[in-house]
């Protein structure tokens, strides 16, 4: 049986991240949620306190459906469409500025990680408000 209120990835958040404290690609998505609107991140210990899940396995097995057997955080999904971790995420926003032949973009990828989040959260930026004159034309 499935709560309808537990926390699953809806389509109105652009996006939406669960993680857990102590890893530190859950802090940097986190980070990232933090800074582009209609994102969300879920803390999936909070989530346990809360009574949503019994435990790590309890959140999986609820999430299966979503995610097809992951095993790893942060889970990462775009609307409500599960991308992967950390690593897809950034491949994804690589592989959108290659298709989409963006300049001064992450065409080389930065040894220093502030730069290249400051980057993703500029490209992500400019999506969205790209999405938001779409909207209105």
């Amino acid at each position: 049986m499935t709560n309808r209120n537990f926390p699953y990835p809806l389509k109105t958040n652009k996006l939406t991240i669960y993680g857990i404290k102590g890893c530190p690609y859950c802090a940097k998505m986190k980070d990232i949620a933090e800074n582009i609107r209609g994102s969300v991140y879920h803390d999936i210990d909070e989530l346990i306190k809360k009574g949503f899940a019994k435990s790590f396995a309890d959140f999986k097995r609820k999430m299966n459906p979503f995610i097809n057997n992951y095993d790893m955080v942060p889970m990462v999904f775009i609307e409500d469409k599960f991308i992967g971790g950390h690593d897809e995420f950034v491949k994804g926003i690589k592989n959108y500025v290659k298709t989409n032949n963006k300049k001064n973009s992450l065409s080389v990828v930065s040894n220093d990680i502030k730069k290249e989040e400051k980057e993703l959260l500029r490209l992500l930026d400019g999506l969205s408000k790209r999405n938001r004159s779409r909207k209105t034309a």
